[in-house]
Order: structure tokens, then C-alpha cells, then sequence
């Protein structure tokens, strides 16, 4: 049998072949923060979260994107919740006219049973998307597992894979089909009851209609 560590090595090996060159595509390397706060609200087992997330492009040097994402969510039990939110963004892509798109999304969030000593967990999203760019309202499903394995009590490594499907196409950009993926590998440090701090590397591949783009 396959020991825990050997596991969790499996999932690298899988989370970071993602991270091969693709064929004719644009590579920049680009800073994502991401700052997040969470509580209850007056009604039980619901909850707000609150992510502010900017983005940089050109090795740093641009802003690319700011996100603006206001949340519920209802706690169905210990392992699962639903979620219902709101992603403002401001993008500024590179060479192009800068944009507002606004996207409404519904979540469903699930922890599996430990194996070993590994914490598998599902996160998966559907999106209708709106962009001043154009008319048409484009709808994306996107579906994330993640996996954790603890070095000690407050340490963990992580690994993620998170797969974007256009569901239609639209006059302003989305083509129907595989719209990006994205892998990432780092550490959680979780610092006291209220603050966790995550970082690491991810790997993003978007699937445009010219040509593709890889991000580090």
C-alpha cells in the first residue's frame, strides 16, 4: 500500500503537469494576493465572507485585475455549504481597453473524509457572467479539488487543480469549451483561531481565440 507521503507526491505529479509548455503561447509571470474575512450573520448556519483580490501583470509591473467579492453562504453540516456571491472586477489586460465585468456565481463547498493523514476537498461553481464589453450574458462551470497534508499543527503543504468550462459563447470573448485551468502548489500556515496565511506557485493556461496565454 501506498504510504501517505507517496500520496500526496502522486498529486504533485499530477496538479504539476499542468505546468508543461503549451504550444504558441504568451508566458508572463504575475503577483496574486488575496485577502479574506469571514463571520456569522444573525440567521443560524448562515455566514458572509469578503475577498479582496488584486492582481499584477508583466512581471509585476501592472495592474492587471481587482476583484471585489462579497459572499453568503449556508453551513449544511460539518462538511458541506452553499454559497451565493457577487466578483466585481476592473481589469486592465495588457495592449487592450480596460473593462468592468460583474459575475454572480453559486458554490457548492465539500470535505471528504480524511485518508491517512491527506484532506481532499471539492468546490464547485457556476457562474453567469456580464461585461461591458458586450451584450450577452456567458456562463462558466468551474470545478475545484484541493488537497492538504499537515507537516505540523500549524503547517501544511497544498495542492489544487481547478478546471474552468465555458458553457456558451458570447460577443465578447468567452468561446464555448475548456476556458483555463489552473494549479497551484504551496503551504497554509495557520498563524492563531482568526488568521491563516497561504502561498505557494500557481500555474495558470487560458484558452483564448488567438493565441494561448501560460501564467506563472
Amino acid at each position: 500500500m501506498f504510504r501517505t507521503y507517496q500520496i500526496f507526491t502522486l498529486t504533485l505529479i499530477m496538479v504539476l503537469s499542468n505546468t508543461l509548455a503549451y504550444a504558441e503561447t504568451i508566458e508572463d509571470g504575475r503577483f496574486w494576493f488575496s485577502i479574506s474575512g469571514q463571520g456569522n450573520l444573525p440567521i443560524e448556519n448562515w455566514h458572509w465572507n469578503l475577498d479582496l483580490q488584486p492582481r499584477i501583470r508583466d512581471e509585476g509591473q501592472h495592474i492587471d485585475q481587482l476583484h471585489i467579492i462579497p459572499a453568503i453562504y449556508y453551513q449544511l453540516n460539518a462538511k458541506s455549504s452553499i454559497w451565493i456571491a457577487y466578483d466585481h472586477i476592473n481589469a486592465h489586460p495588457a495592449g487592450k481597453e480596460s473593462y468592468v465585468e460583474n459575475i454572480y456565481w453559486q458554490q457548492f463547498s465539500y470535505k471528504f473524509d480524511p485518508i491517512a493523514d491527506l484532506t481532499l476537498s471539492s468546490r464547485s461553481r457556476l457562474e453567469e457572467r456580464d461585461s461591458d464589453l458586450g451584450s450577452e450574458t456567458a456562463y462558466r462551470f468551474r470545478q475545484m479539488l484541493r488537497v492538504s497534508y499537515p507537516i505540523n499543527q500549524s503547517v501544511s503543504l497544498v495542492a489544487s487543480n481547478e478546471l474552468f468550462l465555458n458553457l456558451n459563447q458570447t460577443d465578447w470573448g468567452p468561446k464555448r469549451g475548456v476556458d483555463q485551468n489552473r494549479a497551484f502548489v504551496g503551504f497554509n500556515w495557520v498563524a492563531n483561531q482568526l488568521t491563516t496565511l497561504e502561498m505557494g506557485y500557481m500555474n495558470q493556461f487560458v484558452n483564448t481565440r488567438t493565441i494561448d496565454k501560460e501564467n506563472h
